[in-house]
């Protein structure tokens, strides 16, 4: 899965968001249609759908302390 920020989505914030969540999901920085973005890979046969619940709720606490 490949996503960016709605507002300034540079590679600097981007960095750092995915450095907020490195104890938590391991996200690789990208670039999507020119923009930078970052990607997550979830395919470990034990992931659950929990897991990416947890996952997304983390990932929008991070942005909004950003």
């Amino acid at each position: 899965m490949c996503f960016t920020l709605s507002a300034d989505p540079t590679a600097e914030r981007l960095a750092a968001l995915s450095e907020r969540l490195a104890g938590e999901a391991f996200l690789t920085p990208t670039v999507l249609n020119g923009v930078p973005a970052l990607r997550a890979a979830f395919s470990n046969w034990r992931t659950t759908e929990a897991d990416v619940h947890h996952i997304a709720g983390s990932l929008r606490a991070a942005v909004r302390h950003a």
